[in-house]
């Protein structure tokens, strides 16, 4: 199952890169939790489900920036998928966030 896992979060990562973020109603759970990283600037804790992290993927965008994840590495944990990499943001030219970052998703019936 894990192997599923992994595919599961890499095209959950293609979707968000690729900017088909309705492709993430397949792939995330309507219980999933989504706590974006202090970076994100967002005013939120957690998000809640496919349409949760469809308003903060909104958030995000509606910066008018550039804001892309370059995953280094994809660990298979079981139920667990561990990604590390680094989250680059720019706004109107300038670097906002360039850090290097770990997301642990939970995987549940093939779901995050």
């Amino acid at each position: 199952m894990s192997d599923e896992n992994v595919d599961v979060v890499r095209r959950g990562l293609f979707a968000w890169q690729s900017g088909a973020i309705r492709e993430m109603d397949r792939l995330v759970a309507p219980d999933a939790e989504w706590r974006p990283s202090a970076l994100s600037g967002s005013n939120r804790e957690v998000y809640v489900g496919p349409e949760g992290f469809r308003e903060w993927a909104s958030e995000m965008i509606s910066r008018h920036g550039e804001l892309r994840n370059e995953i280094d590495e994809i660990r298979d944990l079981d139920d667990r998928v561990l990604v590390l990499g680094r989250v680059v943001e720019r706004v109107e030219g300038k670097t906002r966030v360039d850090a290097q970052l770990a997301w642990l998703f939970e995987l549940r019936d093939g779901r995050v």
